[in-house]
């Protein structure tokens, strides 16, 4: 793991990022900037969804799930369970990068790597002892969303009837096995969990082709409504914004359409995927006039009525958006 990322640097050592890397708190690689909040998993107490608003600007944090808060210094002091002047030094160590550091974070890379393999095995055996017989509102609540059982069995969902997280789906990444996504079939919240030690970042769910244009939607959701609909060549990034290993993935692809959910958040994800892949193909042609690669927009506004994402669509109102696309791909 690398402690000399590329960032808006900040005028004081108390590098936030760099902290919450040497922790493993957030993911190798990750492109954040100090004016922005992230949302990570509390050291502090055990969870299964991320509670703790780390600002990096004011080095300041609050979890939401047990109400630990304070600045950098006593983010490191309550983990290390040290005092405050020993905590600053660690702070300090941390954010000049020394060699010790440097080794001791390759250690803990290492560790974790072997953690989350031990983990990922363990998510696999579970979810392989599952049944796959549903009861009444599972099976209600999938067609609900439109699925059909043939759909249903295609994404061997299985089921937790002792949960309340009942709806159990696997998450693939080009044929390898990476962990689950549970879905509860109440109003309650969180709608949805993963399993303990899962990367949503180092994880595109899908397998990318280049015979066809491949089609990037959010959630698992919706790749199973698109194969319903016949679309094959269709990947998740489980969420709105595309992170730099999906980049690199969703790069392989020769044509690409952008289908991130029709609100706010996915139209801000649309604009990040093509500002990230014109950056990336500027970089790589080392000239801007050659540019990324084109990302075509799913033109969810040709439908009549309000639409949120492709669960949403039937199947003559997805392929009337596709055909729309695929001709103005001929025409370039």
């Amino acid at each position: 793991m690398s402690v000399q990322m590329k960032r808006q640097k900040k005028s004081d050592n108390m590098d936030s990022i760099q902290v919450l890397e040497y922790y493993g708190l957030i993911d190798e690689g990750t492109n954040i900037s100090y004016d922005l909040q992230v949302k990570i998993s509390c050291p502090f107490h055990a969870e299964n969804i991320e509670s703790l608003n780390f600002d990096l600007k004011n080095n300041i944090y609050f979890c939401f799930g047990c109400g630990a808060k304070g600045d950098i210094v006593k983010f490191v002091e309550e983990i290390e369970n040290i005092n405050r002047l020993q905590a600053m030094l660690k702070v300090k160590r941390i954010s000049e990068g020394s060699e010790e550091v440097k080794k001791e974070i390759e250690d803990m890379v290492r560790e974790r790597t072997k953690n989350r393999k031990e983990l990922r095995a363990k998510a696999k055996a579970f979810y392989k002892n599952l049944s796959s017989s549903a009861d009444n509102n599972s099976i209600h609540y999938l067609k609900e969303r439109g699925l059909t059982l043939k759909t249903i069995k295609k994404f061997n969902v299985k089921y937790s009837t002792h949960s309340q997280y009942t709806v159990m789906i696997p998450l693939f990444d080009a044929q390898q096995f990476k962990g689950y996504i549970q879905r509860r079939i109440d109003e309650g919240q969180p709608k949805y969990l993963y399993n303990k030690g899962f990367q949503k970042t180092k994880t595109l769910v899908g397998k990318v082709k280049n015979d066809y244009p491949l089609l990037i939607v959010e959630g698992i959701f919706d790749i199973m409504k698109a194969w319903q609909f016949g679309y094959k060549n269709v990947v998740c990034i489980l969420g709105w914004k595309v992170s730099p290993y999906q980049l690199k993935r969703i790069k392989e692809a020769n044509i690409i359409i952008s289908a991130l959910d029709n609100d706010r958040a996915g139209k801000e994800g649309n604009k990040f995927l093509k500002d990230q892949l014109k950056e990336a193909g500027d970089k790589e042609a080392g000239d801007k006039e050659a540019g990324g690669k084109e990302v075509y927009d799913f033109k969810y506004n040709v439908i009549d009525r309000e639409i949120k994402d492709i669960g949403d669509l039937n199947k003559s109102e997805f392929r009337k958006i596709i055909e729309i696309v695929l001709q103005n791909v001929n025409k370039k």
